[in-house]
């Protein structure tokens, strides 16, 4: 009976650890099984890309935004076969939008590499309905240019606003190309919006026109464009009048603008008259292109005058002194210090008789002191305050402006180096003025600082081809040129012969 009870038990016993040794296989098979489940689903799931992806985040965006078009970003040279690559990527992304092909298309196949955009095969049929992006690359894999291709249809702003997203990750990138294509308004705003906070330096909108036509937007806030092109797209006067505005001292892109491209518009001497005022504050464009508009000999005029001296009228003085009042009064610490330091000198002094050059900060040094006080020492604080920060004031500083008979004249602008009015409607009167400019421009140099004139094309209007004025043009043109060219200095090759002299010093010095 005691065998037979401690069998039981020992029997017991074991049927005991077999069931807990197939309950914890059994739980390590339901834990494998799990983990190989959920393994699966993370290789499944799409593999979201990031901005700094620049290729494949902005096709991924607008199929989360549910554009209405594939967006398709390329590379341009790259050696592959265009065919094969172009028929599989269409293939691609005609099957179905599961998570398989998803992953798929993240993991094994880039567009980016595979696509060349020397290819005809970007105007069939199956690319109606993408939208074509080319993303150039520097040699460290920078992004630095963007160029809108293909487009059914207008660009959707959703597109705009995706690129903005990848702007804080990109700030190499510094041109925007959207030429011959159909740009909305909308689209035009978020362009504008993202030039404030970005590195975008040039924008080229050549042939895309917009109905509204309010291309003033992208030159309404500071930015660091300095490159703007838009040739024909239709400008009339009216947006002339606008970019004027903006484009005036203290507005706008006023002190980044250094190219305006207006080519090929419906540009008239009321257009360029409003240029012309703007020329009269801008101190910061270089170039100015408005070949193939309608601008006359009385428009051409506008734009001349003011290259040389012009007098100023009674709203711009009162604008000047005004601007000058403000800032003063927007910064007492620099009037007080001034007045500061007329006060220390004015209790010695019996008199002052100021003569403070314009930009100089050490005007105090320079006051003479005769015996009968005829100046107050609240005048001499504020004019040496507003002398020291002229500069910052206005282009129509203390030394550039000049009284004639009761009337101020302002120096002309010599910034603007470059002009271009081709195929306008200008006749021989024109090139008197141009002459005139010129000529006051040769003299101005030695006093002022600025090139002029360096360049000027007048191909395609009512002008003779020989006369007296052109060639003193031609002579200030190149004379110009010649001025500003680095001179090119050649090093003579040093010799190493050495004299008797010489030779015998050293001698006696190894001796």
């Amino acid at each position: 009976m005691q065998k037979s009870k401690s069998y039981r038990i020992k029997r017991a016993n074991r049927d005991g650890k077999r069931v807990k040794q197939m309950s914890l296989n059994n739980k390590s098979q339901i834990l494998e099984e799990k983990l190989d489940a959920e393994a699966e689903n993370r290789t499944t799931l799409p593999i979201v890309p990031t901005p700094i992806d620049f290729d494949n985040f902005l096709p991924w965006v607008c199929r989360e935004w549910s554009i209405p078009y594939d967006v398709i970003v390329v590379r341009p040279n790259l050696e592959v076969n265009k065919d094969i690559e172009v028929k599989r990527l269409l293939s691609k992304q005609s099957e179905d939008t599961s998570v398989e092909s998803e992953k798929k298309s993240f993991q094994k196949f880039r567009v980016s590499e595979t696509l060349n955009l020397n290819s005809s095969l970007l105007s069939d049929e199956k690319l109606k309905s993408k939208l074509v992006i080319e993303a150039n690359y520097d040699t460290q894999n920078q992004l630095k240019e963007i160029s809108f291709l293909e487009c059914c249809c207008g660009i959707p702003k959703k597109v705009i606003r995706a690129i903005n997203l990848c702007l804080p990750f990109h700030s190499k990138l510094s041109r925007i190309n959207i030429r011959n294509k159909e740009l909305t308004h909308s689209a035009l705003c978020e362009i504008a919006k993202m030039l404030p906070h970005s590195n975008v330096t040039t924008i080229c909108l050549d042939n895309s026109i917009i109905p509204q036509g309010r291309y003033q937007i992208l030159i309404q806030n500071t930015s660091q464009l300095s490159y703007l092109s838009l040739n024909r797209c239709e400008i009339n006067d009216d947006v002339c009048k606008e970019i004027g505005i903006n484009l005036t001292f203290g507005k706008g892109a006023s002190n980044s603008l250094n190219v305006l491209e207006l080519a090929s518009n419906d540009i008239t001497d009321v257009g360029a008259e409003y240029l012309g005022k703007m020329l009269r504050t801008n101190r910061r464009l270089l170039h100015l292109n408005l070949a193939g508009n309608k601008i006359t000999d009385i428009g051409g005029k506008a734009l001349l005058t003011a290259l040389m001296d012009f007098n100023l009228t009674c709203d711009e003085v009162l604008e000047i002194k005004t601007k000058r009042y403000n800032f003063l009064k927007e910064n007492p610490p620099m009037f007080n210090r001034s007045l500061d330091q007329v006060m220390t000198i004015y209790d010695s002094c019996e008199t002052f008789n100021v003569s403070i050059p314009p930009s100089s900060h050490n005007a105090l040094s320079k006051v003479k002191t005769p015996r009968v006080r005829t100046t107050k020492p609240q005048e001499l604080s504020r004019h040496l305050a507003a002398t020291l920060v002229d500069e910052l004031l206005d282009p129509y500083t203390i030394h550039n402006l000049e009284l004639r008979n009761g009337t101020y004249f302002a120096k002309g602008n010599l910034i603007l180096c470059s002009l271009n009015l081709a195929y306008n409607k200008l006749h021989y009167p024109f090139l008197k003025i141009l002459d005139e400019v010129l000529a006051y421009q040769h003299h101005a140099q030695k006093t002022l600082s600025g090139t002029g004139l360096i360049r000027i094309v007048l191909d395609g209007n009512y002008m003779p081809t020989e006369c007296q004025e052109l060639n003193r043009i031609e002579a200030y043109l190149k004379f110009n040129i010649d001025q500003k060219q680095p001179e090119t200095t050649v090093k003579k090759r040093q010799s190493f012969t050495l004299s008797k002299r010489s030779l015998s010093k050293a001698y006696v010095k190894l001796k």
